[in-house]
């Protein structure tokens, strides 16, 4: 089932860790914040009350380590978090990844601190795979950047057109099957690309103006073509042969 939001939860010790995560999760609009924590007691009462779709955490914390955290989500019945599990003691407790990989393997990804690196290069990567565990969906989403340069997260085979925006030339809509509509700056070109590397079967139903998705064509009745969903395009008399040829 397709979700408009998401929660995250940071259980950490270090405010300034919470603080830079916190940071960059704010250009995933569609993840919410739980209340930040750095108590073993205090988190396992946030997990009961909220059931965040995504759980950073530390290994040290206030009132012990994340042990006891791991194993009451492991007993709660039906709920799966994504897990990303840090810790910067790992040379003094060697014995801590064999635990969590042995005993906990809800946890998806093990980072050693400092993992502000590791978060630049891979944390648009980790939020897609907890989006898709949380709905449980076989294909996996991407994120693509709107006009406020927000990470915007979509399905590429659910997305029905692009179009040029009516009020600002500048920019072009997508249309997805879902209803959401994106405002996007990039160019026709790299619209083109993105189609390409996604494997779209598109249609340019008017140059620098519409394209089209061909899965969702249901209707075709010249000038028009209409999509699933009931949207109404208008192809160019230039390309109206091109759409009837390869119908």
């Amino acid at each position: 089932m397709k979700k408009s939001t998401f929660k995250y939860l940071v259980i950490e010790d270090d405010k300034s860790i919470w603080k830079n995560i916190s940071a960059r999760m704010q250009k995933f609009i569609q993840w919410k914040p739980i209340p930040f924590t750095d108590s073993l007691q205090e988190a396992i009462s946030l997990i009961d009350a909220h059931h965040p779709d995504l759980i950073f955490s530390d290994w040290s914390i206030r009132g012990g380590n994340a042990y006891p955290i791991l194993s009451h989500i492991h007993q709660t019945n039906g709920y799966t978090p994504y897990i990303i599990f840090f810790t910067g003691y790992q040379g003094e407790n060697p014995e801590i990844p064999q635990i969590v990989f042995n005993e906990f393997p809800l946890v998806k990804k093990y980072l050693v601190k400092p993992i502000f690196q590791q978060l630049t290069e891979n944390l648009s990567q980790y939020i897609l795979e907890a989006e898709a565990l949380s709905e449980g969906e076989d294909e996996t989403p991407v994120f693509i950047e709107n006009y406020l340069k927000q990470q915007v997260r979509i399905f590429p085979k659910q997305i029905l057109c692009f179009l040029q925006d009516e009020e600002n030339p500048r920019l072009k809509v997508l249309h997805a099957l879902s209803g959401q509509n994106i405002h996007l700056k990039q160019t026709w070109e790299e619209i083109h690309r993105f189609c390409a590397q996604h494997q779209l079967s598109i249609f340019v139903a008017n140059t620098r103006k519409a394209i089209v998705n061909r899965e969702y064509i249901v209707r075709m009745n010249r000038p028009f073509l209409w999509l699933e969903g009931g949207l109404r395009i208008q192809v160019s008399r230039e390309q109206w042969p091109l759409l009837t040829q390869e119908a």
